[in-house]
């Protein structure tokens, strides 16, 4: 049986179990177009973990729900907890290089991201530099420290996520021309009653 065949089969098997759900063909063409592309083995192994773990309650698992178990998904919080705890066990391991140059300067560095991982190097990036990491937490309280470089490092990851991080930070567009700001002498109109009219205070 080839990888696709196994893909279907395991798909005629999930749907045996929800009674009442039709696998027609039109959704079969679907989840396959979908799934794919991540690979029918991969799919046909969380298809059999999903009928393993499924509860009798549990609705048919929509394409989302393959390609969680596929790929499962990652707390930006809990990656941001470990690059801050990687980085600074990282500083007293490695040192900051401080009369290091050239080649030597480069295996340091290298050894460091080896370490602390490609999210933790652009944190390091970010801040400055691996010298100035390693004297930031030096002249900062290590609580502080910590709070900072995970924030900076869910921040990261989330620009990553979502395309964004090598594009400059930027100020949001004008939602429209209601959000324009308005002239004093409008605003004030605005709260006025429908009867009422100004008049001029020199007559």
């Amino acid at each position: 049986m080839n990888p696709k065949d196994r893909f279907l089969s395991r798909m005629a098997v999930l749907a045996q179990l929800y009674p009442g759900f039709i696998l027609s063909k039109e959704i079969i063409a679907i989840y396959d177009q979908e799934l794919s592309s991540l690979g029918y083995d991969r799919a046909s192994f969380a298809i059999e973990a999903i009928i393993k773990n499924r509860r009798s309650r549990d609705p048919f698992p929509s394409i989302a729900d393959i390609r969680d178990v596929i790929e499962p998904k990652i707390d930006p919080r809990l990656q941001a907890a470990d690059v801050a705890s990687r980085i600074m066990s990282a500083v007293p391991k490695f040192g900051s290089g401080r009369y290091q140059s050239g080649d030597g300067l480069k295996e340091l560095h290298a050894k460091v991201k080896e370490h602390i991982g490609e999210l933790g190097w652009e944190v390091v990036k970010v801040m400055g530099g691996w010298f100035r990491v390693c004297e930031q937490l030096e002249d900062t309280d290590t609580g502080t420290f910590r709070a900072q470089v995970r924030e900076l490092a869910e921040s990261t990851y989330r620009r990553a996520e979502a395309g964004l991080l090598n594009q400059l930070p930027a100020l949001p567009a004008p939602r429209g021309k209601d959000s324009e700001p308005k002239q004093l002498g409008s605003v004030l109109q605005a709260l006025l009653p429908n009867n009422f009219k100004a008049t001029d205070g020199s007559k």
